[in-house]
């Protein structure tokens, strides 16, 4: 093993010394799909009749979806097209999801919660 001298000067430039092939210019392939519009998309608003208990997320997304090709990349049989958003405060109820999207949404995911409905769980004095 080469012994380095205290005061040595070890050359780490590559100027010169590595022909440029641009084999490691390939782009990385793509995690995610990124969409840029011009305007603000078109929201779901919330069931003016639904109640809880709900299914909250708690993910950083200002809006996440889940649509029948996301239901059957899990393995989970539905067509159902479900979003969380601002409008629907993040949260739908949990009467539109059955046993097996429940299992997937509050014991896999792990960015969603249930949580009771506000005005039921509010006492008063």
């Amino acid at each position: 093993m080469p012994v380095i001298e205290p005061g040595s000067f070890i050359d780490t430039s590559l100027d010169g010394k590595v022909e440029d092939t641009g084999e490691f210019l390939v782009e990385a392939p793509v995690a995610m799909k990124t969409e840029t519009i011009s305007r603000p998309m078109n929201l779901v608003p919330p069931d003016p009749n639904a109640s809880g208990p709900w299914v909250k997320y708690n993910g950083i997304a200002t809006v996440r979806i889940l649509c029948a090709l996301d239901w059957q990349n899990l393995k989970i049989d539905s067509n159902m097209y479900c979003e969380w958003n601002y409008l629907n405060e993040m949260k739908l109820p949990k009467s539109m999801f059955n046993d097996e999207q429940l299992d997937y949404l509050l014991n896999k995911d792990g960015r969603f919660e249930l949580v009771e409905d506000e005005k039921e769980s509010e006492t008063t004095e």
